[in-house]
C-alpha cells in the first residue's frame, strides 16, 4: 500500500520509505517503528491519538516495550525525515499531556499486496535500524542543506519565466532583459499563504492589485490551509490594452523556507 501525504510525498509501507512524488530518487528508509507510527497516525489523520494507544499499537502488539522514550524519537525521526523531503513537519502535532495527530491530506494508492503485515523485528534488528535510520536522516539534510543553495535561483528562474511570457504577450520583447531585475513585493497573507506581486509596471494601485488577487487567487482554488506556500501573482495589460493577463506561481515553502512543487497558473481574458 502506498500513500500520498499532501500531494508532495509517497510512502510505501512494504519497503517502508518516503519519497518525493514526482522524484523517487529522493528517498529515504524509515525504521520499522517509524513506519508502523506513520501507518497509525494515517489511519487516524485529523484524530488525536493518546500516548498509551500509540505505545500498545506500535509496539506492545509486536512484542516489544514501548516508552515515551521510544515513542519521541520515532517522532523526531519522523520529523526529520518530512523535512529533509522539503514537507513541513509541523503536520505531526504534538498534544500536551496527551498524544499526537497528523493533519494532512492523504490519499491512498493499492500497490501490491495490501493485507501483508509488518513482520516483527528482533530486538537486535531495531538497534541496528535505529543506528541506519540516523545515518540516512543525516545524508537527507545534508542534501537539503544543498537544495537550500539553490533555492534563491530557482525563485528567480520561475520570476523570469513568468515576465519572459508577459513580455511577450504584451509586445514588450525589447524590454525583457529589463524585467529581469524585478524582485517580488508582499501583497497580503491568507492562511497559510504569502502573496507577492510581480508587477513592476504599477498599472494598479496596491490596494487594486490586493483586490485583484484575492478575487483571482479565490478563482484558482488554491488550497491555503494545510501547507505553507509562496504565491506569485502579476497582472498585466497588453500595449493595446485589449488582453488582460493574469500569471500566478504557487510554489510549497518548506519548514526550512526553500521552496519545491511549483505551479504555474496563466488566464488571458478576451473582452
Amino acid at each position: 500500500m502506498k500513500y500520498i501525504i499532501n500531494n508532495v510525498i509517497i510512502f510505501t509501507l512494504a519497503i517502508r520509505t518516503l519519497s518525493l512524488l514526482n522524484d523517487d530518487r529522493k528517498s529515504i528508509v524509515i525504521s520499522k517503528p517509524a513506519s508502523r507510527l506513520l501507518m497509525e497516525l494515517i489511519k487516524n489523520n485529523t484524530t488525536v491519538i493518546a500516548r498509551q494507544d500509540l505505545l500498545k499499537n506500535v509496539w506492545e502488539d509486536y512484542g516489544f516495550k514501548g516508552s515515551n522514550h521510544n515513542l519521541n524519537g520515532a517522532v523526531s525521526e519522523l520529523r526529520k525525515c518530512l523535512e529533509a523531503l522539503s514537507l513541513d513537519p509541523g503536520i505531526i502535532k504534538t498534544i500536551p499531556k496527551v498524544g499526537f495527530v497528523m493533519t494532512a491530506e492523504i490519499m491512498p494508492t493499492i500497490s501490491g499486496d495490501t493485507s501483508q503485515k509488518l513482520e516483527a523485528e528482533t530486538e537486535t534488528e531495531t538497534e541496528t535500524e535505529t543506528e541506519t535510520e540516523g545515518n540516512e536522516v543525516n545524508a537527507e539534510l545534508k542534501s537539503k542543506k544543498n537544495d537550500k543553495k539553490k533555492h534563491y535561483a530557482f525563485i528567480i528562474l520561475v520570476i523570469v519565466l513568468l515576465l519572459g511570457v508577459t513580455a511577450y504577450l504584451s509586445g514588450m520583447n525589447s524590454k525583457a532583459s529589463s524585467l529581469q531585475s524585478v524582485m517580488p513585493l508582499h501583497l497580503y497573507t491568507f492562511e497559510n499563504c504569502n502573496v507577492l506581486s510581480l508587477d513592476d509596471r504599477r498599472i494598479y494601485s496596491n490596494n487594486d492589485l490586493i483586490s485583484l488577487a484575492k478575487h483571482d487567487l479565490a478563482n484558482a482554488n488554491i488550497d491555503c490551509s494545510i501547507t505553507k506556500k509562496d504565491i506569485f501573482y502579476m497582472k498585466t495589460i497588453s500595449q493595446d490594452k485589449l488582453y488582460p493577463s493574469t500569471f500566478i506561481a504557487v510554489c510549497n515553502v518548506s519548514f526550512s523556507g526553500t521552496h519545491s512543487h511549483c505551479q504555474n497558473i496563466k488566464k488571458i481574458n478576451r473582452n
